[in-house]
């Protein structure tokens, strides 16, 4: 979470400052080479998770049981504050942020 923080930090400290001094459009091709470079670095992510399968195939996978999987009805299970903490952060992030 702390790292996504940083990284809210870092857009509002350098977007407004290539604005100011290219443009608007400048400042957007950033942001397309950051979201770019981030997708590219996933993809990496999987594929090197796809060549340690291959690496070893007999490394121990884990194993779900019946009883581990989700079920929707067990949203029914979380208790009213669990659904009061949720609400709350739901309506910051759709009010707050927006405005940032």
């Amino acid at each position: 979470m702390s790292i996504s923080r940083l990284g809210s930090v870092l857009n509002a400290d350098t977007i407004p400052t290539l604005e100011s001094d290219y443009s608007i459009g400048f400042a957007f091709l950033v942001g397309v080479f950051i979201c770019c470079f981030s997708l590219a670095n996933a993809f990496g992510l999987v594929c090197l998770d796809k060549y340690a399968e291959k690496l070893n195939p007999n490394a121990e996978k884990a194993a779900m049981t019946d009883e581990d999987k989700f079920k929707l009805s067990d949203l029914y299970s979380f208790n009213i504050s669990f659904w009061l903490l949720t609400g709350s952060c739901v309506v910051t992030y759709m009010s707050v942020f927006p405005y940032i």
